[in-house]
């Protein structure tokens, strides 16, 4: 078996190294704990109901306000009830948060955060 050279300021490993190293007599280790990190990812699902998230503008935790805009779903039932000859009643719909999209809005600063779509 052939040896290679030791390089300047490089040390020869030791011949029976003590694995791991043995503490001094009396001496008390604290259990190892990780570090821990948070990671925030925010893949929530929105619903018609408001969520509690933290606010991607002013990072403040909080309860999104709600508020309900006419979407697909509900221009499409207007449309269906005026074809159906039904256009009296066809603007119903659009008084109704049942048939409405819903958008969550930070109340601190006013941003949207993320919408709940009635039908995509």
């Amino acid at each position: 078996m052939e040896s290679t050279p030791l390089m300047k300021d490089e040390q020869p490993p030791p011949t029976n190294p003590a694995y791991p190293p043995q503490a001094p007599p009396g001496y008390q280790q604290a259990p190892y704990a990780p570090p821990q990190h948070v990671v925030s990812m925010q893949s929530l699902r929105f619903t018609e109901n408001p969520v509690q998230l933290r606010c991607n503008t002013c990072g403040q935790d909080v309860v999104t306000r709600t508020m309900y805009t006419p979407g697909l779903m509900t221009w499409l039932i207007v449309g269906i009830l005026f074809i159906l000859g039904i256009w009296p009643c066809c603007l119903i719909p659009l008084c109704v948060d049942g048939l409405k999209d819903v958008d969550h809005v930070c109340p601190n600063c006013g941003t949207k955060q993320g919408s709940y779509k009635r039908l995509s």
